[in-house]
């Protein structure tokens, strides 16, 4: 494992994987790793740009990869590691500041805002949630555990309604079906079960507060919500089924259809958007993600 410590590591959320990694051979007496693990997160610190967000390496990129990783493996070190230094609640008073921002991504029905890359990792969509359950993250004065409950199951309920799965029962590369031309470069066959991350709600005791809590009815959003670190005004239908985000400054530097992923004028649960396979002819360009 400490192999880790020896490879070039780019300044991006493989930075967590580290960390991680150095956390689990410190708390086992092994090696004294904190100096390592300080110093990849003095680089992850610089990144922070307010509310819980912020970018991961690239500036101008702001994604489903900070709840994805910013968030998700953070929350997972502090909760697996029981740690209670001062960088453990940098990253719990983050993840509190998160919680009403990310939840403004959802829609009434479950559904999640398609933005950005690695949408293919479908559910991981809610594993912030899980991760916060699983933490035992303080919440906002305005949340409880049956709304993170809610966000959570609501998201995986509309998932389990999609078309996701191949006829043998895999999860191919898609988002709500089979869809290769979205795909990144890094993605592979198995790429689609980072959603999995997920259940690690399931890792709770069978007395855990998430278990033995009532899922609220409905979740809390707002019509209209400015979001400034990823660029974004978010925009809830009068019933919520419906999210939309006008995006304005953001760019993929490397990432396939970067345009496509980031740079529309306006975003939907409900439709999605299109990655065009070319831009010679009219059939080349339609190809919703939904």
């Amino acid at each position: 494992m400490d192999q880790v410590n020896h490879k070039v590591i780019p300044k991006t959320n493989w930075l967590f994987f580290r960390a991680m990694v150095n956390q689990f051979i410190t708390d086992t007496g092994y090696m004294d790793n904190s100096e390592l693990i300080d110093e990849d997160y003095a680089i992850t610190n610089k990144q922070y740009l307010g509310h819980g967000w912020s970018y991961d390496g690239y500036v101008n990129q702001i994604d489903n990869y900070i709840p994805f990783a910013y968030q998700f493996f953070t929350i997972l070190t502090v909760g697996l590691a029981h740690t209670d230094n001062e960088q453990s609640k940098l990253l719990k008073e983050r993840a509190k500041a998160f919680v009403p921002s990310y939840a403004n991504w959802f829609a009434a029905d479950g559904a999640a805002l398609p933005y950005g890359r690695s949408l293919d990792y479908r559910f991981a969509q809610a594993a912030f949630w899980a991760a916060c359950a699983y933490a035992h993250v303080d919440l906002p004065d305005d949340y409880t555990i049956g709304d993170i409950k809610h966000l959570l199951l609501n998201n995986l309920r509309w998932w389990f309604k999609q078309n996701i799965f191949q006829s043998d029962g895999l999860i191919p590369i898609g988002y709500s079906y089979p869809n290769m031309n979205f795909a990144e470069g890094y993605n592979g066959p198995a790429s689609a079960y980072w959603a999995l991350k997920t259940f690690i709600f399931f890792a709770l005791p069978d007395d855990d507060p998430f278990w033995t809590t009532k899922e609220s009815d409905d979740f809390k959003f707002e019509a209209l919500k400015k979001q400034p670190e990823p660029r974004m005004l978010i925009a809830h239908s009068q019933n919520g089924l419906e999210v939309q985000a006008f995006t304005a400054g953001q760019h993929s530097h490397e990432h396939a259809h970067g345009e496509d992923k980031y740079e529309k004028y306006v975003y939907s649960t409900t439709f999605g958007f299109s990655t065009a396979k070319a831009r010679t002819l009219l059939k080349q360009a339609p190809l919703i993600i939904r």
